[in-house]
């Protein structure tokens, strides 16, 4: 007959609840409903999922990532939508650093020679005869002795543990007037007043005033008129002789995009243009670099009438009314 403590559960037997190991569906329950921070719980969400159901489909799931950053960066359901290569390695990153990951091994690592226990960087042993395989005879990874990507360890208890923001209260209301009510509740504390300090604290120092400084007096040789600036710039000079040759020639032919076929304009085609004389083609140059001309397609460049006179003159031009 079986004693009366057989009948009971030892609590540090492996199938007590707290010895025993998480499925990979209640693994991603722990993670998804923690207190942990949001990148950390979608990152590991996300490694979860690229990982998959391994090594059990329903037994105990192992904590073990050996994922790469291309399967972290795809979305699940559960933890948000794909995410850049960048955001990936910055979630990692700061689960490690948190606590919430632990690094156990770097990426393209050999692990320890399992006769000798030595350091290895490649897959003979250094120190024995031992010679591991980055493959298993059926071709598969060998994550025993060789790790492409990184391997990482979820730490379950410091997501079953993280503590909830302060802002957020279980509370579960089956009705609307129990929510209201217990709104009205939460409204109604009041915060406990901040105890006066014991003795008065001393008033600040003021804050120093800027020493006055003397006036400034302008030099007497300095002048305040101000400097004749340049009439147009290189480019404007460009498209006044430009705009100077397309007045003097006008437009009395005409070539066809279409076929290379041209022909000359007569005086009463809307789309003839009478050539101008040199001294007249000038001025309206220059007044089409004040004000445009639409009928040409010329914008204007918004510079003086003075100042495009005067760089005419410059290029060796005569405007009406002048001797060259």
């Amino acid at each position: 007959m079986a004693s009366v403590a057989a009948l009971y559960r030892n609590s540090d037997a492996h199938s007590s609840p707290k010895q025993r190991a998480l499925t990979y569906d209640q693994m991603l329950s722990v993670v998804k409903f923690s207190g942990a921070p949001q990148s950390v719980r979608l990152g590991t969400l996300n490694a979860l999922t690229a990982r998959g159901r391994w090594p059990n489909e329903d037994g105990p799931a192992s904590g073990i990532i050996c994922v790469s950053l291309a399967g972290m960066m795809l979305g699940n359901a559960d933890g948000g939508g794909n995410v850049v290569r960048s955001t990936a390695r910055w979630r990692a990153r700061r689960a490690v650093k948190l606590g919430y990951w632990r690094h156990l091994r770097d990426a393209n690592s050999w692990s320890n020679c399992p006769e000798c226990g030595a350091e290895r960087t490649a897959g003979k042993c250094g120190k024995c005869p031992y010679v591991g395989r980055a493959k298993t005879p059926n071709g598969k990874a060998n994550f025993d002795e060789f790790c492409h990507p990184a391997m990482y360890e979820i730490d379950v208890e410091a997501f079953r543990s993280a503590p909830r923001p302060r802002g957020i209260r279980d509370y579960d209301a089956r009705t609307y007037a129990d929510h209201k009510a217990n709104l009205t509740n939460i409204s109604a504390r009041k915060r406990p007043a901040p105890t006066p300090p014991s003795s008065p604290l001393p008033p600040a120092p003021a804050a120093p005033q800027p020493a006055p400084q003397p006036a400034r007096k302008a030099a007497e040789h300095v002048s305040t008129e101000r400097p004749p600036g340049i009439s147009l710039t290189s480019r404007q000079r460009k498209e006044l002789a430009f705009r100077i040759d397309l007045y003097v020639r006008g437009r009395t032919h005409i070539t066809e995009a279409h076929g290379g076929y041209g022909y000359d304009l007569a005086p009463g085609d809307p789309r003839y243009i009478k050539p101008l004389p040199r001294p007249m083609a000038v001025l309206a140059a220059c007044k089409s670099m004040c004000q445009g001309d639409p009928a040409r397609e010329l914008f204007s460049h918004g510079c003086a009438m003075a100042r495009a006179l005067d760089a005419a003159r410059e290029m060796g031009e005569s405007p009406p009314g002048e001797s060259p």
